[in-house]
């Protein structure tokens, strides 16, 4: 695989689209309204769940090296970005 801006913007996408509608958090794509980010996003009072899935996903790379994680990394920070208030 060649690591290049558009393969990775890619393997981000294929986890906001593909995972994310395969666990039922968004059935209709990346960018549309996501209930499940929106009611943690309440509950918390804020982004602390994407912040904390972010953190978990550095912390897993620095440990396995999995290049996924980075693309995981990409997706929640985009979730945490489009929901910015």
């Amino acid at each position: 695989m060649e690591r290049t801006w558009d393969e990775f913007v890619k393997q981000a996408h294929s986890m906001l689209n593909g995972e994310a509608a395969k666990k039922g958090y968004n059935e209709a794509g990346p960018d549309a309204r996501n209930p499940l980010y929106e009611f943690v996003e309440w509950v918390n009072g804020g982004p602390a769940h994407g912040v904390g899935e972010g953190i978990y996903k550095l912390v897993r790379y620095s440990k396995k090296r999995n290049p996924e994680d980075l693309a995981k990394l990409a997706a929640w920070a985009f979730l945490m970005w489009r929901h910015h208030k």
